[in-house]
């Protein structure tokens, strides 16, 4: 017998080239063969559909803080009218094994409180689990980014290494 987390490895080790997977399967008390085809660069996907995933926040890089998407009444109370993306910094990452993140993001100059506008070049995320599985599916750890920020009335453009 084999647990949902045997069928993740199993799938975890396959190639993301098409390709057929044997499966063997008990329906009725019966056992069952069967194929399963998987499309060319079935393990891909956008950022967006990857960004409901809990497991999202071990994987690296990760960008090291985190916090809400800001409402239309608080981007107008702003002044940041229909920004497409704004959320309020409510944590840096400065805590267990994966500390160095925010740490990277505070010695960039990111504070509690900023509000992030942008991050990599890429300002129409639709939430913080977008931005961050955007950073961890399409980003390279040790590559410099780039935080957008606003604070006190006017944008900043913060620069650090993105960590591992």
């Amino acid at each position: 017998m084999r647990t949902f987390s045997d069928v993740q490895w199993a799938l975890h080790r396959a190639p993301f080239a098409a390709t057929t997977l044997a499966v063997r399967f008990r329906r009725d008390g019966a056992a069952r063969d069967a194929r399963l085809a998987l499309a060319d660069d079935w393990k891909r996907c956008p950022p967006e559909e990857y960004a409901w995933r809990p497991l999202k926040w071990n994987l690296s890089p990760s960008p090291g803080f985190g916090g809400r998407k800001l409402s239309n009444a608080e981007r107008k109370e702003l002044g940041l009218g229909k920004a497409p993306f704004a959320m309020r910094v409510t944590y840096l990452v400065e805590w267990g094994e994966q500390k160095a993140r925010g740490k990277a993001a505070r010695a960039a100059g990111l504070r509690k409180g900023d509000v992030v506008i942008g991050f990599a070049g890429k300002r129409d995320f639709a939430s913080f689990d977008h931005l961050h599985a955007y950073c961890t599916l399409t980003l390279t750890a040790g590559t410099e980014t780039e935080i957008a920020v606003w604070r006190d009335g006017r944008t900043l453009i913060l620069r650090y290494d993105l960590p591992e």
